[in-house]
């Protein structure tokens, strides 16, 4: 798995963690120790080992038994200009996508101030139309 991360504030900082929700009580949540340093302004990016984020989720199981592909998950809104992807026949494509609540931890280098907020991601799926 390959976790990319943009920094809009004027400071450096470190992800410290992101913990995505189980959308059950019943449902574990997961937490991502990131320990990644993001310059002002700017991304970086860390490889981690396989982690099964796809389990226990109504909205993506349901997704997954219909043989949609996982294409991404972000916290922005899936259009294909904000993925910089062109996709020349539209209506060969259909997108879908399930939201999933995360708290994410990170702390300002120059400060060393500590900031956690709770936000939203989205799983973003693609399939191909039936032609």
């Amino acid at each position: 798995m390959r976790l990319v991360a943009f920094n809009q504030t004027l400071a450096p900082i470190r992800l410290n963690s992101i913990e995505l929700h189980g959308s059950e009580e019943a449902t574990q949540s997961i937490l991502i120790d990131v320990d990644l340093e993001v310059p002002s302004g700017g991304y970086a990016d860390k490889e981690f080992d396989y982690l099964d984020l796809l389990s226990d989720d109504e909205c993506i199981d349901r997704t997954m038994l219909d043989n949609w592909k996982l294409v991404e998950i972000s916290n922005y809104t899936l259009n294909p200009s904000v993925r910089n992807l062109i996709i020349e026949n539209t209506d060969s494509f259909r997108i879908y996508q399930c939201v999933k609540t995360i708290s994410t931890s990170w702390t300002d280098l120059d400060s060393n101030q500590l900031f956690e907020y709770d936000e939203w991601v989205l799983f973003h799926f693609e399939t191909r139309r039936d032609l």
